[in-house]
């Protein structure tokens, strides 16, 4: 038995002096796949030797805390979570300094977000690999755009929210865009939420000035889900309203 880590604490990036750290980076988000499918999540390690360090993966389910899945040591000897069966099989491809975990038979409970870790307290934190599995109760969301408030506009600046309900599995990705340009400054995203009817929902703003505002410019926001074939897009400007 292993003793639970706080996640944050194994990859939480602490820098002495001028030496080089382990950093771990991970594909954002994994295309969407079926139930029944094979899937394999990789974990390319830079400035450090993927044959000198345990690795571990960790699993966080909509709303809930991140759960040890496995840990494969560098003597190869591996040891699993409680529940996680031979389905999740860890390995090293070493030419690419990559971890790989192989997770077989998907099922829609497999469907999450998934971290690896060094057991090395300097490695660099990163974010993980979005899991998206298929299931015959998979709902889509729904997306409302709404406009700032006048009152808010009145004090100088302007908040567009974007609201995202009723959809299964419990992760998407929202993106904004002006004019057709994406960006991230001024956007704030909540948490993902679970709902009485078993989906989940979560909220999006961009905070732009009261004067670009009302510059009648496009103000997109782009909604991911793995439900989806296409992202669903709704846009609003100040003359629309």
């Amino acid at each position: 038995m292993f003793p639970t880590l706080c996640l944050l604490c194994v990859l939480l990036l602490h820098v002495t002096g001028t030496l080089a750290v382990p950093v771990l980076n991970q594909s954002p988000v994994s295309d969407p796949l079926s139930a029944g499918q094979t899937t394999q999540l990789k974990c390319v390690m830079q400035n450090g030797n993927i044959d000198s360090y345990d690795v571990l993966w960790y699993r966080q389910s909509p709303g809930e805390a991140p759960v040890w899945v496995i840990r494969h040591e560098n003597d190869n000897d591996i040891f699993r979570g409680t529940g996680f069966t031979n389905r999740f099989q860890p390995s090293r491809l070493s030419l690419s300094n990559t971890y790989i975990l192989t997770i077989g038979n998907l099922v829609s409970g497999d469907s999450a977000v998934y971290y690896c870790a060094v057991w090395d307290s300097s490695a660099g934190y990163h974010s993980g690999t979005t899991l998206n599995v298929r299931s015959s109760d998979d709902r889509k969301p729904s997306v409302l755009l709404l406009p700032p408030s006048p009152d808010q506009i009145d004090m100088g600046s302007a908040t567009l929210s974007c609201l995202v309900s009723h959809f299964k599995p419990g992760f998407v990705q929202v993106l904004w865009s002006v004019d057709g340009k994406e960006t991230d400054s001024g956007v704030t995203t909540s948490a993902v939420s679970p709902d009485s009817d078993q989906s989940y929902s979560l909220s999006s703003y961009l905070t732009v000035s009261a004067t670009d505002w009302k510059k009648g410019s496009r103000y997109s926001c782009s909604v991911r889900h793995g439900s989806l074939n296409s992202p669903l897009l709704n846009t609003i400007s100040s003359s629309d309203c």
